[in-house]
C-alpha cells in the first residue's frame, strides 16, 4: 500500500468519525429539544389537582379525634403528611406497587416493554406496565377516548412526577 492510499484510508476514517460525532450531536440536540418541549408543556398545562375535600374531624385539645365524618362524596379522607406515615408502610407500598418509582420519570419503559412482550407472546394481557404515578395521573385526569388516550397516559405521569418534585411539602389524602 502506497503512502497515498494510506492517506486516503486515514482521511476516510476521519470523515467517518466526524459523521458519527455529527450524528451524536444531532441526536443530543433533538433529545434536548424534546425535553425542553415537555418541560414547557408541563408548565403551560399542568395536571389538574383535585380540591382538598377532607372529612370533618372534631378533635380534643390534645389533638386526639373525638368524632369524624366522611367528605362530601362519602369517602373517608383525612389530611396527613408523609412524616405522619410510617416509613416502613411507604416503603412497603413502593416495593409492592412500583419498585422503580424513584428511578423512572413517571413511565417505566422496561415495564412497558415487558408487558408488551408478555402480551405478544401469550396473546392476552398477562401483566401491566403501569406505575404509581400513572395510576395517580389516571385518577386525577380520566383518560379521553381510546385513540388519544395512549399518548395522554404516557405524558400525564411525567408531568405529575415533575410537579410533585416542585412541591415543597408533600401531602397525602
Amino acid at each position: 500500500m502506497s503512502w497515498i492510499q494510506a492517506r486516503i484510508v486515514a482521511i476516510k476514517r476521519m470523515l467517518a468519525a466526524l459523521a458519527v460525532r455529527r450524528s451524536a450531536r444531532v441526536a443530543l440536540a433533538t433529545l434536548a429539544c424534546l425535553v425542553l418541549t415537555a418541560w414547557v408543556l408541563d408548565r403551560l398545562f399542568p395536571l389538574p389537582l383535585p380540591p382538598h375535600e377532607a372529612g370533618l374531624i372534631v378533635a380534643a385539645a390534645d389533638g386526639t379525634p373525638l368524632r369524624t365524618w366522611p367528605s362530601v362524596d362519602g369517602v373517608w379522607r383525612y389530611p396527613v403528611t408523609a412524616e405522619q406515615v410510617s416509613p416502613r408502610y411507604l416503603q412497603a407500598v413502593l416495593n409492592y406497587e412500583d419498585r422503580w418509582f424513584r428511578w423512572h420519570p413517571g413511565v417505566n419503559p422496561f415495564a412497558m416493554l415487558r408487558a408488551a412482550w408478555q402480551w405478544a407472546r401469550n396473546g392476552r394481557i398477562v401483566s401491566g406496565g403501569s406505575t404509581l404515578t400513572m395510576q395517580v395521573a389516571r385518577m386525577l385526569d380520566p383518560p379521553p377516548p381510546p385513540c388519544a388516550a395512549n399518548c395522554a397516559r404516557s405524558c400525564g405521569p411525567c408531568s405529575l412526577k415533575c410537579t410533585s418534585r416542585r412541591m415543597k411539602s408533600s401531602r397525602c389524602t
